[in-house]
Formats: C-alpha cells, sequence, structure tokens
C-alpha cells in the first residue's frame, strides 16, 4: 500500500496545509489595538463578532477549529508521506541495484559452468589420428599388380571412441577424389570402438594395370605420367559423452622417395576436429 502513495497528492497536501498555516499565522500576528477594538465594539453595535480576529473567531468557534485541526493533520500526513516515498525510491533503488547484482552472478556462474564443461569435454574426449603413412609397394599375384600402403590409425583421448563411419581410398587420378566406405572387411569396421591409446595398423590397396618404372636404385613405382597417386582416408567418430568428431589425411606419392607427403594445395583437407 505504502508503493501507491502519489507523491503529487501529497504534495498537495503540503501546499495547502502551508497555505493555511500562512493564513492563520499572519492573522494571528495582527490584532487590533485597544482603541480601535473598542471604536468597533461601538460602531458594530455591541456585537463582539464582528471585533474578534481570524484566530479568535477559529479558536471560540469548533467547527473552525476542527478544520485548523483537519489541516494540521493534512500536513503531517502529507509529510510523512513525502518522507515515505523518499524512504521507499530509495528501498526500491537498493533492490534493484541487488538483483542486477543477483543476475549478473548468476550469469557468471553459469559462464564458468559452461566453460568447466567445455574444458572436462576437450580434456575426456577421444582424440583420433591418422599417422605414420608408409612407402608405396607393389604387389604382384595371380590376378595382377596391386598398389598397397599402410598407416596407423590411434586413439590418443581420454575416453574411447566409436567410429561412426569411415572413408579411404587409393586412387590415380589428376585431383582428389572423394574417397569410398571402408569395405566391412575393414580393420575399423570390423570393430569400431578404439580404446584410449590403442594403435591399429592398416592398410589400403588398388589395382595397378599401367606401366611400371624404375629408379637407379632398382625400386619400381607406377608410372603416372599426368596423374597423380592419392591416399585419402577420413574418419567420423564419437565419445562417450561428445558427438561430431572426424579426422582427415589426404596425401600425395612422391616418385622421388617413394612416399606420401602432404601438399600445400592439401593441407585445409588434412584436421583433426
Amino acid at each position: 500500500m505504502l508503493k501507491r502513495i502519489n507523491p503529487e497528492i501529497s504534495l498537495g497536501f503540503v501546499i495547502a496545509s502551508l497555505f493555511w498555516i500562512a493564513v492563520l499565522g499572519w492573522q494571528s500576528s495582527y490584532s487590533l489595538p485597544e482603541n480601535e477594538k473598542q471604536r468597533c465594539y461601538e460602531e458594530a453595535g455591541h456585537k463582539d463578532e464582528e471585533c474578534k480576529t481570524f484566530w479568535e473567531r477559529t479558536t471560540s468557534d469548533p467547527i473552525a477549529f476542527f478544520t485548523f485541526t483537519l489541516s494540521m493533520v493534512t500536513l503531517a500526513l502529507g509529510a510523512i508521506s513525502v518522507r515515505q516515498f523518499h524512504y521507499l525510491r530509495r528501498s526500491d533503488e537498493t533492490a534493484r541495484i541487488a538483483a542486477n547484482a543477483a543476475a549478473d552472478a548468476a550469469r557468471a556462474s553459469t559462464r564458468q559452468a559452461d566453460i568447466a564443461e567445455q574444458s572436462l569435454s576437450k580434456i575426456e574426449r577421444p582424440y583420433i589420428f591418422i599417422f605414420n603413412i608408409g612407402a608405396l609397394e607393389i604387389v604382384e599375384d595371380q590376378e595382377g599388380d596391386f598398389l598397397r600402403v599402410t598407416y596407423s590409425v590411434a586413439n590418443y583421448g581420454q575416453t574411447p571412441a566409436v567410429i561412426e563411419n569411415g572413408r579411404v581410398s587409393l586412387t590415380p587420378s589428376t585431383e582428389p577424389l572423394i574417397p569410398a566406405i571402408m569395405d566391412f572387411n575393414h580393420p575399423l569396421v570390423v570393430s569400431p570402438i578404439l580404446a584410449p591409446g590403442e594403435i591399429r595398423v592398416c592398410e589400403e590397396t588398388c589395382r595397378w594395370s599401367g606401366d611400371i618404372s624404375y629408379d637407379e636404385s632398382g625400386n619400381r613405382f607406377p608410372t603416372l605420367n599426368d596423374e597423380s597417386l592419392w591416399f585419402w582416408t577420413t574418419i567420423a567418430y564419437r565419445g562417450s559423452f561428445t558427438f561430431g568428431h572426424e579426422t582427415s589425411a589426404l596425401l600425395r606419392f612422391d616418385e622421388r622417395t617413394g612416399r606420401f607427403f602432404i601438399g600445400f594445395a592439401t593441407q585445409e583437407l588434412n584436421y583433426e576436429k
């Protein structure tokens, strides 16, 4: 109820009360001299009321005195109302400041909790890496020549990794082609859970029907002419409580060394996330 006090109404009460006090004070300070009061008394035909001052009439008349008392009460109430409004406004400002401070503290706590959760996720999540891509081998069998390369896949995170999708290819072409889905007998497909610290050695082959060249040491390598030989593999996986991870490795064959390397044009396709 106190917050509903209208300051304009309180101010009106105060002004009205001050007006009445000024009038009464002026009237009370003015009293007729004895000779003037006697002359007024004689001219008025011995009528006392006409010769009395405003203050004398007020104190002698119960209604006038009640009106004066009511004015004083109104003044007191107006002063109390203004005082209450002042304290209420200060209390409201204090409460608003406290509420804002509590809201800021809650937001800060939420941010800290989010940061802690993200830090825990980054520390405890799995991390799969593709590395140790071996030298290119040419394998002969009854069906013809095959190109083969070995590579390693390891989980260096703190929790197991569940492989959701894997692609790999060893392809001669002018530009790298999207790798094919891993075969059903691929080691990562047969056992899709990679424990922390576990390393798997895998291989990829492709049939080769082109020419074979020899270097000065007698090592054999495919004659690619205007093409390049690309090794590309991608692995999508998730952790125990994290999702959407992926790692990719794209390398190009170097005929001079017989090994694969990461070219400047393909660096963006080699990542872990």
